[in-house]
């Protein structure tokens, strides 16, 4: 029996590069040598169309290896798919740590932008006050200009064939009624020296002639 098993697990290593109904054949034979003690010696009984109790250990045997092995790759596969899924976690966890970092700064830039155009709104406040006055005060200038050049009876005639009807003082021709203006006025002062000269001569002769007289007097 020694040398039967020990030939029959020569036959087993051999099956290893035959096929799986033979592979089955063989195991099938072990069982009998070893599950069944003496059995092989027994006259075969005949097949009725059941299968054998040897042959439902193997392939019992064959099933149960068949479920380790899908246990073990069940196993490793849940630690690759753990390590995956940590390594997931890990880079889920840094994207929103960068997003936080980034929205972080992006509401930061926001307050930035929001006070920066409340004072420019603030400052545009200003200067549009500013402006309004400066544009009230521009209108009194030219005003008065108007006012002056009425006063004085200047001549506009130089005005009408360069503004036509248009004879009101503006931004753009105020320069020409000021030009107007300082004429008329050199004109108004010599009108005024000369009509006061004849008087001033009057007044320096009479006063010289005082001063003469005096002088005579206090030689005499």
């Amino acid at each position: 029996m020694r040398c039967e098993t020990h030939a029959l697990f020569r036959e087993l290593i051999g099956a290893c590069r035959i096929g799986l109904q033979q592979r089955r054949l063989v195991l099938v034979r072990i069982s009998d040598i070893m599950g069944f003690g003496a059995s092989h010696l027994a006259p075969e009984k005949p097949n009725y169309g059941f299968r054998s109790p040897g042959t439902l250990t193997v392939d019992k045997g064959i099933s149960l290896t068949y479920l380790f092995q899908k246990v073990n790759f069940l196993k490793d596969q849940e630690h690759v798919l753990g390590v995956q899924v940590k390594f997931l976690e890990a880079s889920i966890d840094e994207e929103r740590a960068k997003q936080k970092a980034k929205f972080s700064r992006h509401q930061n830039h926001l307050k930035t932008l929001s006070l920066q155009n409340e004072k420019w709104l603030e400052e545009s406040g200003q200067v549009r006050e500013k402006i309004e006055r400066i544009s009230q005060l521009i209108k009194l200038i030219l005003q008065g200009v108007q006012n002056v050049f009425l006063l004085c009876r200047c001549d506009n005639s130089p005005l009408l064939d360069l503004l036509g009807d248009n004879t009101l003082v503006t931004q753009f021709n105020y320069s020409w009624f000021l030009t107007l203006i300082e004429r008329r006025a050199h004109e108004i002062i010599n009108v005024i020296y000369y009509r006061q000269w004849p008087g001033k001569l009057e007044h320096e002769e009479r006063e010289n002639a005082t001063t003469i007289k005096q002088t005579f007097k206090v030689n005499a």
